[in-house]
């Protein structure tokens, strides 16, 4: 009856270490998605600033003809 209820409790343990590990995995899976997000939207920035800055070169490259 011990050795039942000794592993009874491994099993049980194991199951709490194991969904704590799958807890932190997402938490880490949700920061580094939060983390693209921000760089996807920094690149967005700096690609519509790179657009501006051509269409401003186009429009001086068009008046000097």
């Amino acid at each position: 009856m011990v050795i039942w209820q000794y592993g009874t409790h491994l099993r049980a343990k194991a199951t709490v270490t194991r969904e704590a590990e799958y807890r932190a995995l997402a938490d880490r899976a949700v920061r580094a998605q939060e983390l693209a997000e921000h760089r996807m939207s920094t690149v967005g920035d700096q690609f519509s600033e790179l657009n501006r800055r051509l269409s401003v070169i186009e429009g001086v490259l068009k008046d000097a003809e």
